[in-house]
């Protein structure tokens, strides 16, 4: 949970064997007097320079000079000093500019903001991937892994940049290990207009139905198709709460967006 200024909202929802379902909401409020706010861009390409403002806001009822630092890495070069005093009015805010560039690869890459003072102070560290200057070219590669046939051959292009190959090896023991996880990459919590919570939570019923015919213990909490099963159980449970709502006077649902939702 952050510790700056936040609003949360909490939902719980529950179902009976009898098929009732109920919903609560509760929402949570966090602060504190001081805190930083860094939003570096989530992705950087090799070469790439930026000023980077940081906000330094200050809540309490008297005036603060902060010592704020960006720390180095090895993934970006200073263009700027890392470290600057910044005096942050009582009530307000500030900006500490930070000027660096991406010099390497990172996948990601951690940066981290302090400011603090004998008095108060706050840490941020966000993560930055940095691709390389190029174009991405992604491929797959599978087969059956029986007897003496265990091998992938991988082509890479003669001018792929030394050092920016990424690779992911996904071992399946059966069939239905590789259908479940490709319902679990599909799946995520239901959102947006009908259709999108429809198909969503369908996926998700289709990885129940195929656990359920797996003789899947849902107890069994350290078993990995057991946590899919509850991410598929809870996504279906909020399907079926959330389709009512978007429902008019006439039974039908919207295929577009309306005033309450919106598809994206």
């Amino acid at each position: 949970m952050a510790d700056n200024i936040a609003a949360w909202s909490m939902s719980v929802i529950a179902s009976t064997e009898t098929g009732q379902v109920g919903v609560a909401q509760k929402e949570l409020r966090t602060f504190q007097p001081f805190f930083i706010e860094h939003t570096p861009p989530k992705v950087l390409t090799e070469g790439d320079q930026v000023s980077l403002p940081v906000v330094l806001r200050n809540y309490s009822d008297k005036q603060q000079t902060l010592l704020t630092e960006l720390k180095s890495e090895a993934w970006f070069s200073m263009l700027s000093p890392a470290r600057q005093n910044v005096t942050v009015a009582a009530g307000g805010d500030a900006n500490a500019v930070f000027t660096f560039k991406a010099i390497a690869q990172a996948n990601p890459g951690k940066q981290r903001v302090t400011a603090r003072n004998y008095e108060t102070g706050d840490a941020v560290e966000r993560e930055i991937h940095v691709h390389p200057d190029g174009q991405e070219i992604s491929f797959s590669a599978g087969r059956l892994l029986a007897g003496e046939n265990h091998s992938l051959e991988i082509q890479v292009p003669p001018r792929a940049i030394p050092g920016s190959m990424d690779a992911e090896l996904r071992i399946y023991p059966n069939l239905i290990a590789h259908v479940l996880d490709a319902m679990d990459g599909i799946a995520k919590k239901p959102a947006g207009c009908a259709e999108q919570i429809t198909s969503i939570g369908y996926v998700s019923l289709q990885a129940l139905q195929l656990l359920k015919k797996a003789s899947v213990d849902a107890a069994a909490t350290k078993d990995s198709r057991a946590q899919i099963y509850a991410g598929a159980l809870k996504s279906v449970q909020d399907a079926y709460a959330l389709l009512p709502s978007l429902q008019q006077a006439d039974g039908s649902s919207p295929t577009g967006a309306t005033p309450q939702q919106t598809c994206r």
